[in-house]
């Protein structure tokens, strides 16, 4: 109970604060802005009053369930004392095989019900507001998400679905042909990529740190970033343009031309549990083509 209360005492700072960031985006003079905004504030705080509530009725009958179990007289036990001398059976020993299965089983479950409560957080939490931000930003420039799979590869499919965009393109290349691509091009450009990598500690990679990081990058599905994006810009010659929810657009285009097509992405930092994410976007128009 104590945990579930500082969860919820975490969620309400959390949704403050973003309330009063979709208080600053509607601007002052815009009476429709305001009063949608205050609309999707007042329905973003019921619906966690409600979740909590809810939470808190499900953790109190539980508590209540626990309290009231007992524990159950074990089968091999002999209360009568019956003397009859018939031994106790033991159950079967497990194979291996069955453990990993049963093991995996039970990951299996446990993922299920993290995505589960990931997904029943969103509708309320600050990946909804997250998501309500950039859609509002995306609106404007008659902009939508196009949905990129979160396997780890999403920054080279999102570049991949931009790319197959460009006029000059219409081409969609293939995630391993990228990955190959960006690393080559930072082995070979080793100094403009190795001062800006560094390691879980916070220290410069080495020599052969590097060689195995960009091994990495092009044989696993490694989540890619900021460096990843800089190679991309040098390799193509078009701008990035990385669209966030509460930040201003970063725009990489060191190695562009003015008259360059941006590859436009969009970049999610609460949209799953497990990390960040990035999102590519299409016109408005696109939908029905799509």
């Amino acid at each position: 109970m104590d945990d579930l209360e500082s969860r919820h005492k975490q969620e309400k700072k959390d949704l403050q604060a973003c309330i009063q960031k979709i208080k600053h985006a509607a601007p002052k003079g815009d009476k429709k802005r305001q009063k949608q905004a205050k609309e999707e504030i007042a329905k973003l705080e019921a619906a966690l009053i409600a979740r909590h509530e809810q939470e808190l009725k499900v953790s109190s009958c539980s508590e209540a369930i626990g309290e009231l179990q007992v524990e159950e007289p074990s089968e091999s036990t002999d209360p009568g004392g019956s003397g009859d001398g018939e031994e106790t059976k033991k159950p079967a020993k497990k194979s291996k095989a069955a453990k990993r299965r049963e093991k995996k089983e039970q990951e299996e479950r446990e993922r299920e019900a993290r995505i589960a409560a990931a997904e029943k957080e969103s509708v309320t939490g600050v990946r909804h507001i997250e998501q309500h931000l950039i859609t509002d930003k995306l609106t404007s420039r008659k902009l939508i998400l196009h949905d990129i799979p979160s396997d780890g590869d999403c920054l080279y499919k999102a570049i991949s679905h931009q790319l197959s965009l460009l006029v000059a393109n219409q081409v969609t290349i293939a995630v391993s042909d990228l990955r190959k691509k960006v690393a080559d091009q930072m082995r070979e450009h080793k100094d403009d990529y190795l001062p800006f990598i560094t390691t879980s500690s916070g220290d410069l990679l080495d020599e052969q740190g590097f060689s195995d990081y960009c091994d990495k990058l092009e044989k696993t599905h490694e989540w890619g970033g900021h460096v990843e994006i800089k190679a991309i810009n040098a390799i193509f010659g078009n701008p990035v343009h990385i669209i966030q929810a509460d930040q201003p657009d970063i725009i990489i285009a060191q190695d562009s031309n003015a008259d360059d097509q941006a590859l436009t992405i969009v970049y999610h930092k609460k949209l799953y549990e497990l990390g960040e994410h990035y999102n590519s976007v299409k016109m408005f128009d696109s939908e029905a083509a799509s």
